[in-house]
């Protein structure tokens, strides 16, 4: 019946859309096995748990697609993750985790992200070596630029990439410096490098502040970076203009983008926690320090309210506002939940789950404006609807 649902939903709405949350991997989401108080493992000495495999896993049945004022398109499909996880010891760890999607239904010309994908991609592989173990990392591997927290600058792709990592915890306060050197890819982690084009390059220097005190109602933390792209592709920037970026060329082989990227982030949360509700708002931006400064900046800002009493359930209602101008970041890498560049607008999301249970809906509607006018843009609406399962939570 679900599965009719679903596909009947698809083919229903003349409103459908494709997000990035499967544009780049579902097992952001995830939740990760726990070993309940029972379990054996308990009772093992600690060189015994680091034999342990911990491991998560979600499947997707999703209807979504795009429609504007030229054309429409709607996919559905499934689509599955799955990771793996293993600490060695205290001065290693390994963390891996992979998806397939098998999709079907018709998609829109101009938005690559929408079209239909079948496969199976790395959402993340990286190892962990914590040279000071709780003080300093370095990570190398794929590793997904979710981290970040910014899906106007990058959406959850994994890149190529070495991380240093710096952390300080105490008293509710943890303090953190995030140094990337990566290679900007696609999911399938290609360059798309052509002829005798240099290796592109991304660089990131974030600073993250957590404050979370165990009996504290509030909770606050903020981030602070910066980001440079170099030598990016050719066709990176011949399929970026028609998603709003400011491109030269007429063909892949002779594009390239009229500006640079080169910039700084920043951004923040803050929660409260009461009895039955969980509130929490937030922003991030981006400026583009190498565009004109009407080209040059991205926004992002949310409400929340996670609100329980539905027994198991938890109902977590959310809304965004969202403006990204044309050369803010790379339209190639962001995220199509939001249309791209050249867009602002507002967002609205419902989301039911049982964590206990491992069993989610989700709905979300995006009316994405066009900033100003662009012969290969029209304004768009936005919907995705979801129903995940995954390892629930013991």
């Amino acid at each position: 019946m679900l599965i009719a649902f679903f596909l009947w939903a698809s083919w229903g709405y003349g409103v459908l859309v494709g997000a990035e949350e499967l544009d780049a991997g579902g097992v952001a989401e995830a939740s990760t096995k726990k070993i309940p108080a029972e379990s054996p493992l308990e009772n093992l000495d600690q060189e015994d748990k680091f034999q342990a495999w911990d491991y998560s896993w979600r499947g997707r049945m999703f209807a979504l697609g795009v429609s504007d004022t030229t054309e429409e398109s709607r996919v559905s499909g499934l689509q599955l993750s799955g990771g793996l996880k293993k600490k060695f010891s205290e001065y290693f760890d390994f963390a891996t985790s992979l998806q397939a999607r098998f999709e079907t239904g018709t998609t829109h010309s101009l938005y690559e992200v929408n079209r239909v994908a079948n496969g199976i991609w790395l959402d993340e592989a990286q190892a962990n070596v914590h040279l000071v173990p709780h003080f300093v990392t370095l990570s190398a591997g794929a590793i997904n630029q979710r981290y970040l927290q910014n899906p106007l600058l990058l959406t959850e792709l994994s890149f190529p990439a070495v991380q240093e990592k710096f952390q300080w915890e105490g008293a509710g306060l943890s303090l953190g410096l995030v140094i990337q050197q990566a290679v900007p890819t696609s999911m399938s982690l290609s360059t798309r490098s052509v002829a005798k084009e240099k290796l592109p390059s991304f660089f990131t220097e974030t600073f993250f502040a957590n404050y979370n005190p165990q009996q504290s109602l509030w909770s606050i933390n903020g981030r602070v970076g910066a980001f440079a792209f170099y030598d990016l592709p050719s066709s990176v920037a011949y399929d970026s203009r028609t998603q709003g970026n400011f491109a030269e060329g007429e063909f892949p082989e002779n594009s390239s983008f009229r500006y640079g990227f080169r910039g700084l982030t920043y951004g923040g949360d803050l929660g409260l926690k009461l009895k039955n509700v969980q509130l929490k708002a937030g922003a991030d931006a981006l400026i583009n320090q190498e565009a004109p400064q009407k080209y040059g900046r991205g926004l992002l800002t949310y409400v929340q309210a996670g609100v329980k009493g539905f027994g198991q359930w938890t109902l977590i209602p959310r809304a965004e506002y969202f403006r990204n101008e044309r050369q803010s970041s790379p339209a190639f890498y962001n995220s199509a939940d939001y249309g791209h560049n050249n867009r602002h607008g507002f967002a609205y999301e419902l989301k039911a789950e049982n964590l206990k249970l491992g069993v989610a809906f989700k709905a979300k509607y995006s009316d994405a404006q066009l900033i100003e006018e662009f012969p290969s843009q029209a304004n768009t609406k936005i919907i995705m609807i979801y129903m995940d399962i995954f390892n629930g939570v013991n």
